[in-house]
């Protein structure tokens, strides 16, 4: 093999121009989430960073408080599925997050001016997502809890 071959089975990059990302039909500057889990309540207060909408891949916005706490909406707004919900806590040199597929959102507006929704989310258990390497881990051992979540992003 020479240097830089790619070998047998070739190689792409996946940020180079053969496989461009589509371009966001929106993009969210603002927003707040709300998440509650056995009584307790999070006020996320801020986008984690710039949220976007497209046609093809749907949602791609995150929530924080600023303490380790994150809501993630994935994939809503396309047909064929509602998208899914992460939550996520990063504290004390450890990344608790929940099986995404649990948590389905329920949009009540979904467009270039901004996003909102709700979620019930039932029967969770958080997973220590950085202490497993083979996929996502198991869920802990600790007893399932219930999610209520409202979030909204705008421009």
């Amino acid at each position: 093999m020479l240097p830089g071959d790619p070998g047998a089975f070739g190689s792409f990059d996946p940020n180079g121009p053969a496989f461009p990302l589509p371009s966001a039909e929106a993009t969210y500057t603002k927003g707040s989430a709300v998440v509650t889990i056995d009584g307790e309540t999070l006020h996320l207060d801020r986008l984690s960073g710039p949220g976007g909408m497209n046609v093809e891949l749907g949602t791609d916005v995150g929530w924080t408080d600023g303490n380790g706490n994150y809501l993630h909406l994935f994939g809503a707004g396309v047909p064929g599925g509602p998208g899914f919900l992460s939550i996520d806590r990063i504290a004390d040199g450890q990344h608790l997050g929940i099986d995404p597929m649990g948590c389905a959102p329920k949009m009540t507006k979904s467009g270039a001016t901004g996003i909102s929704g709700s979620a019930t989310c039932k029967g969770l258990h958080w997973i220590d997502v950085m202490g497993y390497s083979g996929g996502f881990a198991a869920p802990s051992a600790g007893p399932a809890f219930d999610a209520e979540i409202t979030f909204e992003a705008t421009p």
